[in-house]
């Protein structure tokens, strides 16, 4: 009896923990589970369906095999003509073909480095017409001049697309699938097949003209929204991560096929492995409604599962709260291998992290990756600019986005180094050998907002402005400082100069008048512009149309002679940029302010007060970021020494370690 009653415990206990399981959303769940279509259909809420304009629509067959490196598609593309100019061509991009061969324009211009086993490109067996005619495909370089680049084309078709009419291409070709390289290909030492920019997808006609752009060294894409149908077809034992809604399955004896459906983007990626964990989650919306967040994690990396998943749930909220709700019915997490070159990416409802094995949430990895990438789906996915001219309006936006999201919810990052390459040490490390630190300091010492930004954009802070086009930036720093880190640092400081609230009010009114389009730079500054009580541009000429160097100071300060209890502040410009600042005097009981519009080289500003004087400052809020040098921008009337004295004690305290370790290595 008593054994019966343990039993019968036991089954109550299961039982409850089965009904909370199912019940708490908030919990992790494994197998099939999925969000009924409820709001939606084709994987986007109904009340967005409407808000789409599909242009290049989709109907996909891809089968991988793995032995061969290979994939075998089928495609249909129906293309509507949804301007009000005649087409008499439909230009297409063909990525893969970028891995021709060491000297096309992408891999030439990162170095001319293409391993063995790197080479892929799109193989045609037929591209016809929807009549069953053949047509014919012509290799374009709109943009650059290169023999060895092939990776735009055009069609010309047999006939006229007028506005409101459409036209249906289809190509049949094989996809060697190559060593893994720019995120698309195999992962040495695993089974993983990361599928990207790899199938023939229509450019976007603007205003009478195609705009397609090759495949150039640093820049990602751009393309029209539509709707996607992806038939992938893989081996038994393989499971697949996708761009949309998984509509369905199906076993035969050796194959698994897949059926993946998405509305209301402009991209699909997929992958492809018989080795990774899958987790579910359900995130609820304000109105109740569910999105499913699907985590395909590497075996090596199950202790991240959740922090995965909480990275993505944070980023809802924080979206919800602040800018727009996320559409999508679905958005999937894929936890790349070390040794993939797949991770830190973003695609339509889909993005690709990493792990290191030894990562404490202090030092917010891989929970800043992970919100960077979810981040895009709001810019870049359903803000859909042209990435390939104007990178930062995407990948700056997203930066200073991520950090907003990431501070918010973990607090600032620890810094770090790693010990051997793997290990993370909390500290600064001055000098290092073979991956060994010999001169380094320990201790709790956090990452500012904007810092990791700083440092890049101190080693060349004049190589090109935010609105430099992207794809004609000469080398990788140049494009990462313009792309990534002024334009965050632009727009922390112009969160200083607007308030938090009222840039984020600004970043919805962006959102709600631009989603699923394609918005410029221009479109962001009126928008801007319209939502602010202070006309900005001023501040856009100075950081995002000029390239310009920032270094105001404070030369002096002393009491005017003839006037008593008057002072008199001399600040002045250094460098060639202008910025409107606020000038401060501070007393032992108030501070004092001025306005100075910075476009002088110098200027005398005089202050009353019957306090006593302890310095000036310039810039005291820091609303500009970008000045190159805040040591002179403050003076002080009184010398202290105990800063300086103590930052000299520790340099000595490192130097004579240095020099004994150096002794016994002699």
């Amino acid at each position: 009896m008593k054994h019966l009653f343990l039993i019968l415990l036991v089954i109550l206990c299961a039982g409850l923990t089965f009904y909370v399981e199912q019940h708490d959303s908030s919990l992790l769940t494994t197998g099939k589970s999925k969000v009924s279509d409820g709001p939606y259909y084709s994987g986007i809420l109904k009340d967005e369906y409407q808000n789409v304009k599909a242009v290049a629509n989709y109907d996909i067959k891809a089968e991988l095999f793995p032995e061969r490196k290979l994939a075998v598609v089928d495609e249909y593309l129906t293309w509507i003509n949804k301007t009000e100019f005649p087409a008499n061509e439909i230009q297409i991009h063909l990525y893969p073909n970028a891995f021709r061969n060491r000297r096309t324009l992408f891999i030439s211009g990162r170095g001319g480095t293409l391993p063995d086993g790197s080479t892929s490109g799109i193989y045609f067996k037929e591209v016809s017409f929807e009549d069953k005619k053949p047509a014919q495909i012509k290799i374009i370089q709109p943009e650059v001049s290169d023999a060895f680049d092939s990776t735009a084309a055009s069609i010309a078709l047999n006939k006229t697309i007028m506005p409101g009419d459409s036209i249906k291409i289809h190509f049949k070709y094989s996809l060697p699938i190559p060593k893994m390289m720019k995120r698309f290909g195999y992962a040495a030492g695993r089974n993983f097949f990361f599928i990207s920019q790899w199938f023939p997808k229509a450019g976007v006609f603007s205003n009478g003209k195609w705009i397609c752009s090759q495949y150039h060294p640093y820049t990602n894409f751009f393309s029209d929204f539509g709707k996607y149908s992806a038939k992938i077809i893989v081996p038994k034992g393989y499971q697949v991560a996708a761009t949309g809604v998984m509509k369905d399955s199906s076993l035969s004896e050796s194959k698994i096929i897949y059926n993946f459906e998405q509305y209301g983007v402009h991209d699909f990626a997929w992958m492809a492995t018989d080795n990774i964990e899958n987790a579910r989650s359900i995130y609820k919306r304000k109105d109740g409604s569910d999105i499913l967040i699907n985590a395909f994690v590497q075996p090596e990396h199950v202790k991240y599962k959740s922090r995965f998943i909480n990275a993505v749930k944070n980023s809802l909220k924080f979206f919800e709260d602040y800018i727009g709700i996320y559409p999508y019915q679905t958005i999937s997490i894929v936890d790349v291998p070390k040794t993939s070159l797949s991770g830190g990416m973003e695609y339509p409802t889909l993005i690709t992290v990493g792990a290191e094995l030894f990562s404490p949430v202090s030092t917010l990895q891989p929970e800043s990756v992970t919100i960077h990438e979810f981040t895009h789906q709001f810019f870049y996915g359903l803000l859909a600019n042209n990435e390939v001219y104007e990178t930062w309006l995407d990948e700056g936006i997203t930066s200073y986005i991520t950090d907003k999201i990431a501070y918010r919810y973990y607090g600032k990052p620890e810094v770090n180094f790693k010990l051997f390459g793997y290990y993370p040490v909390f500290g600064i490390n001055f000098l290092s050998y073979n991956e060994l630190p010999l001169v380094y300091t320990l201790g709790d010492y956090k990452i500012d907002e904007g810092a990791n930004s700083l440092s890049l954009y101190y080693q060349s802070p004049v190589c090109a402005s935010i609105s430099d086009t992207s794809y004609k930036l000469p080398d990788a720093l140049s494009y990462t400082i313009t792309g990534y880190s002024k334009p965050e640092l632009m727009l922390l400081s112009l969160e200083r100069n607007l308030g938090f609230n009222n840039l984020m009010y600004i970043f919805r009114k962006y959102y709600q008048s631009y989603k699923f389009s394609h918005p410029s730079a221009e479109d962001f500054i009126h928008t801007v512009n319209e939502n602010s009580k202070e006309d900005m541009s001023w501040f856009f000429k100075s950081l995002y149309r000029n390239s310009s160097a920032f270094d105001y100071s404070i030369r002096y300060v002393r009491p005017v002679p003839e006037e008593p209890g008057s002072y008199e502040v001399y600040a002045e410009r250094l460098r060639d940029g202008v910025f409107k600042l606020d000038v401060a005097l501070y007393t032992d009981k108030d501070t004092l302010l001025q306005t100075w519009n910075g476009e002088e080289r110098w200027k005398r500003f005089i202050f009353h007060t019957k306090n006593t004087v302890l310095g000036a400052e310039i810039d005291p809020f820091r609303k500009n970021i970008m000045d190159l040098n805040y040591a002179n921008n403050s003076y002080i009337i009184k010398d202290q020494y105990a800063g300086s004295t103590s930052i000299m004690l520790r340099w000595l305290f490192w130097i004579q370690n240095l020099v004994l370790l150096l002794g016994s290595v002699a």
